[in-house]
């Protein structure tokens, strides 16, 4: 059996906690309602991102991981980047307290 210990959540998951745990109440009192929601960016909204998906699905020769990265990758690799900076940042200096004490 795996035992998962609790982690400090950061501002952002903490920031997405109470936002899902007050739709989540409003939404068993009444059924939720458009304007119950965060409104979603312009460039955001699903028929944008699929025709965007689409045209590059086109430009990728119908292949579809091509299609995802051509169209989503730099994001994710940008992200991938920070994760590890941070992981490393974290762990030097959370082993430089540990020779402190």
């Amino acid at each position: 059996m795996q035992v998962f210990t609790a982690r400090p959540l950061s501002l952002h998951g903490f920031a997405a906690f109470l936002y899902a745990c007050s739709l989540m109440k409003l939404g068993s009192r009444k059924h939720l309602q458009q304007d119950d929601l965060w409104a979603v960016s312009r460039r955001d909204e699903a028929e944008r991102v699929w025709q965007h998906f689409q045209n590059c699905l086109q430009a990728s020769g119908g292949v579809v991981w091509r299609a995802a990265f051509r169209a989503y990758g730099g994001p994710f690799v940008q992200a991938g980047v920070i994760k590890v900076f941070h992981g490393e940042t974290v762990r030097l200096l959370t082993s430089g307290a540990a020779q402190c004490t």
